[in-house]
C-alpha cells in the first residue's frame, strides 16, 4: 500500500513537472510577432499619394474621432447634402452596389490628408469599382471645407476619420461618417 501511494505521487509530481517543463519549452520557441501599431489602421505617410505640405501637429497621438468632438461645420447632415448635390452619377456607375470608404486625418488646424480608400461590394467582399466613380468621391471629400478638429481640455488635436459611402446601382444611397 505504501509502494503504491508512493507511486502515484511520483505519478502525480511527473505530470506537473513533465507538462510544465514541456510548456516552457514550447513558449522558448514561438517567433516573436512583429510589432504592432499603437492604434489598429494607423496611418503612415505615402510619398506616392500623400501631400507633402499636409502637416501632422502630434504625429505620437493621432485619436480616433469619436469621444474627441471632431466633426464637421453643420454635421452629418451638410455632409451628405453636399455629396447629394456634388456627385454626379453616370450611366458607367450602374453596375456598382456596396460600400467606398475613405479615412483620412483631421489635423488640428481643420485641415485633412493621407486619405485611403476601401472598397467593398454589398456582400463585404473585396471590389475594384469604376475608377472615375471612386475618384470623384475622393476629390469631393477632399474639398469639403469646415472640418472641427477633435478637442481635449480646449486644445486641439490631430484625429482619424471616415466617410463611407453607400451605392446602389451606381447611385449614391448614404453616407455615415
Amino acid at each position: 500500500m505504501i509502494q503504491t501511494n508512493h507511486m502515484k505521487y511520483r505519478f502525480i509530481l511527473f505530470l506537473i513537472f513533465g507538462l510544465t517543463g514541456t510548456h516552457l519549452l514550447a513558449q522558448s520557441k514561438l517567433p516573436l510577432p512583429d510589432p504592432l501599431p499603437a492604434n489598429v489602421g494607423d496611418l503612415k505617410f505615402d510619398p506616392k499619394t500623400d501631400d507633402p505640405h499636409f502637416q501632422i501637429c502630434y504625429p505620437d497621438y493621432i485619436n480616433q474621432y469619436y469621444g474627441m468632438g471632431t466633426g464637421y461645420k453643420g454635421g452629418k447632415k451638410e455632409i451628405r447634402n453636399y455629396f447629394r448635390e456634388h456627385f454626379k452619377y453616370e450611366p458607367s456607375f450602374s453596375t456598382i452596389s456596396g460600400y467606398v470608404t475613405i479615412r483620412f486625418i483631421i489635423n488640428c488646424k481643420g485641415q485633412t490628408g493621407w486619405f485611403r480608400i476601401k472598397q467593398v461590394d454589398q456582400h463585404y467582399q473585396k471590389a475594384n469599382f469604376n475608377k472615375k466613380m471612386v475618384n470623384q468621391l475622393l476629390d469631393l471629400t477632399k474639398k469639403l471645407n469646415g472640418w472641427i478638429p477633435g478637442k481635449i481640455d480646449e486644445k486641439n488635436y490631430d484625429t482619424y476619420y471616415y466617410l463611407n459611402f453607400k451605392l446602389l446601382n451606381g447611385h449614391l444611397k448614404d453616407i455615415t461618417p
